[in-house]
């Protein structure tokens, strides 16, 4: 039996959507971004790992943690499904 969050694939996932699109600022950057990604990326794998990259170095590690806090972060960010984010994001696009 497979978990599922809000409707997402876990936790993590469900979390960087709903603040992407909840959070003005975060939203500004990463559509812009996601505009350049979709433009430069027909792959929808290199999408997700290009918007995967962007969001992990503009918004979750945006310094270097270290210790237990880095232990952590990195183990909750292996889980976001960014597939997921992609798509959700990209709905989002489509309406704007």
């Amino acid at each position: 039996m497979t978990e599922t969050y809000n409707g997402y694939t876990n936790y993590q996932t469900w979390d960087v959507v709903l603040w992407v699109r909840n959070d003005e600022g975060y939203y500004d950057m990463v559509i812009d971004a996601l505009k350049d990604i979709t433009q430069e990326h027909e792959d929808i794998t290199e999408q997700a790992d290009a918007l995967q990259e962007f969001i992990e170095t503009e918004l979750i590690f945006t310094s270097d943690p270290v210790g237990i806090a880095a232990d952590l972060l990195q183990n909750a960010v292996s889980h976001i499904n960014w597939y997921e984010v992609l798509e959700a994001l990209l709905e989002g696009l489509d309406q704007d």
